[in-house]
């Protein structure tokens, strides 16, 4: 017996819809009252939101809503939903009525489907049709970011597709500059080696919250008009994959409704993000990104056992790819000065390595302890963001509310080590916003 998904059998007029999961490079969607409907990838939205029909039901919409104003007879309606399969029209009957409750149940003063007696039904309420356009992506990892060799990660990149294999909305989340775009990238190559299509999305260049949802549109191959979230759903159910999405943090609340929308109507698919704080969302499982672990101070360390640290493993490697620097014993406990002073952030400790071309590692680890100027220049082939410290930290200080980067400036007063009381101290002269009542939790 054939599925209600099959091809219209041999016979049925020529205007009924094929109902099919084969791609299609254009397709059209129809809006009636509150409604979106979407045949190719079996959805109907109501004010942008699913809703819940039988898939005989689907079918028969699917019809009606093609021949709007027309009558479809119940030998037509028949023989679209159930294919070369007999049925009782009491069958038709029970589906047409289930159909309209569920339509009537979002608008319950309008009519949709009228009853032609003796000759079948005609859908009443007016019906506009738009074409959508969807382009295939490519199953290539080609959009990711340059591979310069993933050092001290590899932990967490398999801890990340762990999760992945498990849940389909995983957040990698930690500092700036401490590697989440780095952990995705090599999570998503695994993917994309597996046969998985990968579609990479940096929304680290979009200023506009608006215009995220046609990033991961466009991304995805997708029409970006008339609605770009509609859209890339669709483009995830006709060809599901893998989708990243870098650097959320700027954009958290539309990332989040865009993401939450994409886990939901396109179950097939997988979303990772990266972010320096989680999205909120009730299906979100979130993998803490570490910086990578240095030696304690004070430990005399033989070149071997330093190298096993992954931070001064990242410096010597990079050090070593500039001007072919070697660690020897005597050099150890400096570069593990080093890579402890900048907290184990690998960016920060690639931008220092970087250095040594110039400077010997005594005058690194000075002016690491006394200034960041030093890191001031990075590789143009990374993000924006991050070709240099200072960048990382000026994006992160573009981040804070103005009463949270007032406390940042009040607090910056202490040149070491501080605690809770000195702060409130500190800022009790500052001139905050009153408080407000916190936005309710996601969860």
């Amino acid at each position: 017996m054939s599925s209600p998904e099959d091809l219209t059998p041999p016979g049925a007029p020529e205007n009924a819809i094929a109902v099919t999961d084969k791609y299609a490079p254009e397709e059209s969607q129809y809006f009636f009252g509150p409604f979106r409907f979407v045949p190719h990838t079996r959805l109907l939205l109501a004010d942008g939101q699913p809703v819940t029909i039988g898939s005989r039901a689907f079918d028969i919409l699917t019809l009606l809503v093609a021949r709007a104003g027309s009558v479809v007879s119940k030998e037509d309606l028949v023989r679209h939903t159930w294919p070369n399969t007999f049925v009782e029209e009491h069958n038709l009957r029970v589906n047409i009525a289930a159909l309209r409750r569920a339509l009537a149940a979002v608008a319950p003063g309008m009519a949709f489907i009228a009853t032609e007696i003796g000759r079948g039904y005609r859908f009443v309420a007016p019906v506009s049709v738009e074409t959508m356009v969807i382009a295939p992506v490519a199953n290539s990892p080609a959009n990711l970011p340059k591979d310069l060799g993933v050092i001290g990660r590899a932990d967490d990149i398999e801890a990340v597709v762990r999760q992945l294999a498990t849940a389909r909305l995983v957040t990698i989340v930690g500092a700036g500059g401490v590697g989440k775009t780095t952990v995705a990238a090599a999570a998503a190559r695994r993917a994309a080696a597996l046969g998985q299509t990968v579609t990479f999305v940096d929304l680290s260049t979009v200023g506009d919250p608006q215009l995220a949802p046609i990033a991961i549109a466009a991304a995805l191959g997708a029409a970006t008009y008339p609605n770009a979230l509609d859209a890339a759903v669709a483009a995830l159910r006709l060809q599901p994959g893998l989708v990243v999405l870098d650097g959320c943090e700027h954009l958290a609340h539309v990332v989040a409704v865009s993401a939450e929308r994409l886990h939901k109507l396109a179950s097939a698919a997988s979303i990772l993000a990266t972010s320096r704080a989680p999205l909120g969302l009730s299906q979100e499982h979130v993998y803490w990104l570490q910086p990578l672990a240095s030696p304690r101070p004070d430990v005399a360390l033989r070149v071997d056992e330093a190298l096993a640290f992954p931070a001064i493993e990242l410096f010597v490697i990079r050090a070593r790819q500039r001007n072919g620097y070697e660690l020897c014993s005597g050099d150890a406990p400096v570069v593990a000065d080093i890579c402890r002073l900048l907290d184990g952030i690998p960016l920060a400790i690639e931008l220092a390595a970087a250095r040594v071309i110039t400077l010997d590692l005594t005058t690194i680890r000075a002016l690491v302890s006394n200034s960041l100027a030093l890191l001031a220049h990075g590789p143009r082939s990374a993000p924006l963001r991050q070709q240099t410290l200072t960048a990382t930290l000026d994006w992160s200080y573009s981040l804070l509310s103005e009463d949270e980067a007032l406390i940042l400036r009040s607090v910056s007063v202490f040149a070491g080590y501080f605690g809770a009381d000195d702060a409130i101290a500190v800022v009790a002269n500052a001139h905050l916003s009153p408080p407000k009542s916190r936005p309710a939790s996601r969860h």
